[in-house]
């Protein structure tokens, strides 16, 4: 029988009884798993909060009808997959061991709030997830992905040293999962983890063309066995930057591809020799973590972004502060995100939290203008190669492409995901990609069309990155992994791991095969092509 000791929480109290779920969506316990579906279907749609858009106290009503069908729903869907049949399990367990049923309904009701937490932060609403997914945390301390999420629910709200505590919880676990268990160790409870999405990859051969399923959501793919390839890489870790204390937050290459500066949480910027891995100098002055560093086009200064709200513009050879844009009272109202250089190097373009865009002259040190009209915080900022456009996106659905000179809207694009994390330019000014919270879009920005969507990430896709030929795109992602695709055909090429956290910064070098990655694991690593004479479908090879 479910047990029913409190929690605390009502979601928690009506996931304890599975009675209580079957009246929920209107039916008898033992109903089917085909009628819970149908009736799940028709009751969203009655009580679907778009039906009140004009009645505020219905809306409400709808919205809390709709989080109980959805917990009702999941959990007994769970529930069955375990199971086969609802109340049809019989209990042969010594008294001495754990209640397996006792340990199943832990087990979904941690999915469960897991899966609660996720709707939450698709819509936004940050601090109702960070509700669930520390109920799913005590329910099961080893539940990885729910320290994922939580902490990035932490950082959209400000919360970095809680979200700093996550990632390196992500970081513990993923280690220890790696160690052998002991012989003596007791048996511990683990929800599983989210298996990697697959994605599409296609041979230079016809008749080895793997086909693959469409992607699998992350907050629906427990239950899902994962999917392997026998892949041969062509990159491996070359080198791993080792001196930030806390999470590397971003990275950056300089344009000839000797230099790799950095920024982290620990409020200090490091620039590296990218050929020796000698940390060649460490700047300090911010007096809150460093979200964001850019190289100018000529490589002789670099510039960091911080929550302190201000950019700090730093000369590569000296180490020295050039100038601080912004203050008590100019600039930015709230904390740096991202940043981007004109290809000039005259202008750098900063986006923050306040939902602004701020175009500084660097002569000067003075703003040039502040753009208005984004619904959200600005995460990301790519120019154009030639210095007419930028592309920025944020915490909405909109991409937006504008005029560098003068900051006009030219276009603004709709994909498919809620928030736009990550943007990147190709070189010919061609093509567009954008990260969200599950994928990549990639856009062709002469026709202002979607061409295709990338999916394989089982977690945020936070940084993207193009080579110099435009032929490769690299993401990091939350889950901890770098990828490689092919934008002509939407291919995954390959996927890098290493990192013992989640990844937040990727960057391309212009000369040479290389690719940087900066991770909450506090560490940075330097990935090169074993055969860079290969091509990138190469890399799909039977293993030995």
């Amino acid at each position: 029988m479910i047990s029913k000791k409190a929690t605390g929480s009502k979601v928690l109290r009506l996931m304890k009884n599975l009675t209580q779920h079957f009246k929920v969506l209107g039916l008898e316990p033992g109903t089917s798993e085909a009628e819970i579906e149908r009736s799940y279907r028709k009751l969203a749609k009655i009580w679907h909060p778009k039906n009140f858009l004009d009645d505020p106290r219905r809306r409400h009503e709808a919205e809390k009808k709709i989080k109980a069908l959805n917990i009702a729903h999941d959990t007994l869907i769970a529930y069955f997959n375990r199971q086969g049949q609802v109340f049809q399990h019989q209990s042969n367990h010594s008294p001495s061991q754990p209640d397996p049923i006792d340990l199943l309904n832990r087990e979904i009701t941690a999915k469960a709030c897991f899966e609660q937490g996720g709707r939450w932060l698709r819509e936004g609403n940050y601090k109702e997830a960070i509700g669930c997914f520390s109920q799913a945390i005590r329910l099961n301390p080893n539940y990885l992905d729910a320290y994922r999420a939580r902490a990035f629910s932490l950082e959209q709200l400000g919360y970095l040293n809680r979200a700093n505590d996550d990632f390196n919880k992500v970081a513990a676990l993923k280690q220890k999962a790696k160690r052998p268990p002991s012989k003596n160790s007791a048996p511990t409870f683990q929800a599983p983890e989210q298996p990697e999405a697959a994605a599409k990859i296609t041979s230079t051969y016809p008749e080895q063309t793997l086909k693959q399923p469409e992607a699998i959501s992350p907050i629906h793919a427990a239950s899902q066995p994962p999917i392997t390839f026998p892949l041969k890489s062509l990159w491996e870790c070359a080198h791993t930057f080792i001196g930030h204390t806390e999470v590397v937050t971003s990275v950056a290459l300089s344009r000839d591809g000797r230099m790799l500066v950095s920024g982290s949480f620990d409020k200090t910027v490091k620039l590296w020799s990218v050929n020796s891995g000698q940390l060649l100098s460490t700047v300090t002055g911010h007096s809150r973590e460093v979200n964001c560093v850019a190289f100018s086009p000529n490589s002789k200064l670099f510039a960091s972004g911080s929550g302190d709200k201000t950019i700090k513009v730093w000369e590569v050879v000296s180490g020295r502060l050039i100038c601080t844009l912004g203050g008590p009272f100019s600039g930015h109202s709230e904390e740096v995100k991202t940043l981007a250089f004109s290809p000039d190097g005259q202008i750098l373009i900063s986006g923050a939290a306040d939902k602004t865009i701020r175009l500084w002259r660097l002569s000067t040190g003075k703003e040039i203008c502040t753009l208005k009209g984004q619904a959200g915080p600005i995460f990301s900022l790519a120019v154009s190669w030639d210095g007419k456009i930028f592309a920025c996106g944020g915490r909405e659905k909109h991409l937006r492409i504008r005029q560098l000179e003068d900051g006009k809207l030219i276009r603004s694009l709709q994909g498919e995901s809620r928030y736009v994390l990550s943007v990147a330019l190709s070189q010919d000014g061609t093509l567009l990609a954008a990260g969200g919270l599950l994928h990549i879009e990639l856009w062709d920005l002469i026709r202002g069309e979607k061409i295709a969507t990338l999916q394989g990430h089982a977690d945020t896709v936070r940084s993207l990155a193009f080579s110099a030929d435009g032929e490769t795109l690299v993401s990091g992602g939350y889950d901890g992994a770098v990828k490689l695709w092919d934008p002509n055909t939407g291919n995954r090429i390959d996927t890098l791991k290493g990192h013992q956290g989640p990844v937040s910064s990727v960057a391309h070098s212009l000369t040479s095969p290389t690719i940087v990655s900066g991770s909450a694991d506090r560490t940075i690593k330097l990935w090169r092509r074993i055969r860079p004479d290969f091509s990138p479908q190469a890399a799909i090879l039977p293993e030995s």
